[in-house]
């Protein structure tokens, strides 16, 4: 934890590798992994319960509204290869417990993506992303760019979103309409994650050997 000035390790030996996190303020953070989930109020962090399958799982990732509408998504740990089912786990916290609230899966023969496996929080709304880009609505979850090569988003605001993915692949969503962006000819690096404002975008690619920050304006 960094408070400004310095960084502070906190230890704990309660949980296993963590993989993702997101807070609502510096009192309020979710930390999780596998098969294992932290809450810090600001001085500790206490370990929580949720819904782990027998066969144990991977929170992938965790963004959130509010300190009361926090979601993270879970993958099974039985997907190993690829004639297994990658089974995927919507969770939601209400402000008291965690459930979980949707599930997704994927094998070679069919796949049903209610949500994304990758989350974040726009604008006071909750996107996701994986082989598309999701939007959460009242009614549950619709796809919004249905581009199979998209697999990380980020954004400023609901009319400054960008989705990005395989081979290059980005857009730029200005609340009306998609386009797509060419990086530099021939660029076919994986887009892995996004960071932008209202004038610039930063994003982080890799080609398996190499890393690459992508800057925008």
């Amino acid at each position: 934890h960094y408070d400004g000035t310095n960084w502070k390790d906190y230890s704990s030996n309660s949980g296993k590798e963590l993989k993702c996190i997101w807070g609502s303020t510096s009192t309020d953070v979710w930390a999780a992994g596998t098969n294992t989930l932290f809450h810090f109020n600001g001085t500790t962090w206490k370990k929580y319960d949720f819904f782990i399958p027998p066969q144990g799982v991977q929170v992938l990732s965790m963004s959130g509204l509010s300190s009361n509408e926090v979601y993270m998504v879970g993958g099974r740990n039985d997907a190993v290869d690829p004639i297994d089912t990658s089974f995927y786990y919507l969770y939601n916290f209400n402000g008291s417990q965690w459930s979980v609230v949707d599930s997704s899966y994927i094998t070679p023969y069919d796949y049903v993506w209610n949500f994304g496996v990758i989350l974040k929080a726009i604008g006071g709304t909750m996107y996701s992303a994986s082989d598309r880009m999701f939007k959460k609505e009242a009614d549950g979850w619709v796809i919004i760019n249905d581009d199979p090569l998209i697999f990380s988003l980020g954004g400023s605001s609901t009319e400054n979103i960008f989705a990005a993915g395989l081979y290059g692949t980005v857009y730029q969503y200005n609340g009306t309409d998609w386009a797509k962006l060419t990086i530099k000819e021939g660029f076919q690096e994986h887009m892995f994650d996004v960071w932008t404002d209202e004038t610039e975008a930063f994003m982080i690619a890799s080609d398996g050997s190499s890393s690459f920050v992508i800057h925008g304006k």
